[in-house]
């Protein structure tokens, strides 16, 4: 089944602003997302320290630690998600656009913040996935948004058929993303590129040519 989905079927997402005392305490919690804190163990005093801020000032904007750290996951995540849907959007073939998009990822993930492992890892944090499942939900919708985008354009351009079960066609565009990501490790003998390109090329016969409508 192809499924329709065109960019005008995606909502435009307004640029953030917060005030500066807002985002030195949003900045300092991803600073300790980057070093690897355990967001279930964090705590509100560890988050002002790193902020320079007292710890009642995180109440004037917030109104829990599990606000603050929801606040900083939807921040770094609009970021990050809107990046790959700028990548997205530019001109390209299926392949141009795809190899853009897993590079953006190989880069997000250098960087200790992919768009991909935070949302993941917001399904072990129940507290957190109850207070902002909304905003969280909003953005696996945008991530599927350009799953879909992407796999229209590849039926369009013959390079794989129409499949009717998206579960699949995610896991398969995830699967390529994570060989990317993994891959691209000197002491594996892949350079960034090459790990790219392999995992396009996983990706694409893992979408065909078999139909698997009749796959049992």
């Amino acid at each position: 089944m192809k499924v329709s989905m065109s960019w005008k079927n995606w909502k435009e997402s307004d640029t953030l602003e917060y005030p500066e005392k807002k985002l030195q305490i949003l900045e300092a919690v991803r600073r300790l997302i980057g070093q690897g804190t355990d967001l279930q163990k964090l705590r509100a005093g560890d988050i002002a320290r790193e902020a320079g801020v007292g710890k009642g000032t995180l109440y004037l904007y917030f109104d829990s630690k599990e606000i603050i750290i929801e606040e900083t996951l939807c921040y770094m995540m609009e970021q990050r998600i809107s990046a790959l849907e700028k990548e997205a959007q530019n001109p390209g073939t299926f392949r141009e656009r795809a190899i853009r998009l897993l590079k953006c990822f190989q880069q997000q993930e250098q960087s200790g913040d992919s768009a991909l492992r935070m949302l993941l890892s917001t399904k072990g944090l129940p507290l957190l996935w109850e207070v902002g499942r909304e905003r969280l939900s909003s953005f696996w919708d945008r991530l599927n948004a350009i799953i879909l985008f992407l796999t229209n354009q590849g039926i369009e351009e013959g390079i794989f058929p129409a499949l009717p079960d998206f579960a699949y066609v995610r896991q398969a565009f995830f699967s390529a993303v994570s060989g990317a990501v993994q891959a691209s490790c000197p002491s594996l003998g892949f350079s960034p590129e090459k790990a790219r390109e392999n995992a396009l090329e996983i990706l694409i016969r893992s979408m065909g040519p078999v139909d698997r409508k009749n796959d049992k």
